[in-house]
């Protein structure tokens, strides 16, 4: 009888495409999920600095407001968007007819 573990481990080899990180000292950073590289980068960056002598504040959470708050659809992102572009048209709209009004009077 076939063992499945074996068999799954025997396919995830022949399927394995990064196969020029095998045996490179960054191989461990390559087979990391990203959220882990980004911990792996922070923690990194946080280490260095403070090694090279910069001071450097100790994060009190590696969240931040975008991680806390409900992700914005494309749509929603969208009509944001529009909304700031149309009040901006509307600022310009009102200085420029402010501005021809003035020209007319002078």
């Amino acid at each position: 009888m076939i063992d499945p573990l074996q068999l799954l481990i025997k396919i995830a080899k022949e399927k394995h495409i990064h196969k020029k990180w095998t045996g490179q000292p960054l191989e461990l950073i390559k087979i990391l999920p990203n959220s882990s590289k980004g911990d792996l980068g922070e923690s990194f960056i946080l280490e260095y600095s403070r090694a090279i002598g910069l001071k450097v504040d100790d994060k009190r959470s590696r969240l931040g407001d975008y991680d806390l708050g409900k992700m914005k659809t494309k749509k929603e992102l969208a009509k944001e968007a529009w909304a700031a572009w149309a009040a901006e048209a509307e600022v310009a709209a009102a200085e420029a007819a402010k501005a021809a009004a003035e020209a007319e009077g002078k």
